[in-house]
């Protein structure tokens, strides 16, 4: 059975601060979320409540606060991954910018002793954005080493399984993460099966019918089928942004997928 992990993302509304940081203004600051839970809090909660792997967004923490590892140490579990959700290493003129700001985070991630991070391959598309995003990882699994690099079918570089084979074989220590949401029709299911075998893990992003917590059956049935299909062996990470209720979500999406694989 493949394990179920849980992407911060989910819990983005139970936060009571997030921490925005960007390469435009790359020093964290407090703003007040939503919710009532420290990081600390919301992690432990989810850690007691036996899920495998914790994924943590790089807003929900303050850059250079280390804290949070205490946690998973003292539950034996390693963070499963730092999700860097900013910069844009393909601009013509930021790139080289948000490219340091991007090693910055990678090297605090490593220092958080998490497993791996993931990168956003590049927003802009340009002739040669292929070839830039795998010249940037290659540089950045040199200068970073001893964590793992992961990227995700996310944004204009990535946008059709044709991008992402090519970056896989340009940088073969790269890991793709599949998230079930970010391609849309037309093809979807077709084009998701294209990468699905590629896959080192994903994101189960479900999505729900209006003001409910009940999940579009069809769409992620089809998510969870081609990856079965496709011979995916590997953990489920519930990302699902925007529910009303972000803990009663992430219950029902794990509930959903356990009866589906039993």
């Amino acid at each position: 059975m493949n394990a179920i992990g849980v992407s911060t993302w989910t819990l983005h509304r139970a936060l009571a601060q997030v921490f925005p940081n960007s390469p435009e203004a790359p020093l964290s600051t407090a703003d007040a979320g939503e919710g009532d839970h420290s990081l600390e809090q919301l992690v432990e909660k989810t850690l007691g409540l036996g899920y495998s792997h914790v994924e943590l967004c790089h807003f929900h923490l303050p850059f250079g606060d280390a804290s949070i590892s205490k946690i998973f140490e003292q539950h034996q579990l390693q963070l499963g991954c730092l999700l860097i959700d900013g910069g844009d290493w393909t601009h013509p003129e930021f790139g080289d910018r948000d490219a340091a700001w991007i090693e910055n985070w990678t090297r605090f991630a490593r220092d958080l002793g998490a497993r791996r991070v993931r990168v956003i391959a590049g927003k802009t598309r340009t002739v040669d954005a292929l070839k830039v995003a795998a010249d940037r990882f290659t540089h950045l699994a040199a200068a970073v080493p001893n964590i793992e690099l992961s990227t995700e079918n996310w944004f204009d570089v990535l946008a059709e399984p044709a991008d992402v084979k090519a970056l896989m074989r340009d940088v073969p220590e790269l890991k793709l993460c599949l998230d079930f949401g970010n391609w849309t029709n037309p093809n979807k299911y077709e084009r998701l099966a294209e990468i699905a075998a590629d896959a080192t893990y994903s994101h189960a992003k479900a999505d729900f019918h209006p003001q409910t917590v009940v999940i579009e059956a069809d769409d992620y049935d089809a998510c969870l089928q081609l990856m079965k299909v496709n011979g995916y062996t590997g953990p489920y990470t519930v990302v699902n942004g925007g529910s009303l209720d972000p803990w009663a979500a992430l219950a029902a999406t794990r509930t959903y997928i356990e009866n589906w694989m039993a």
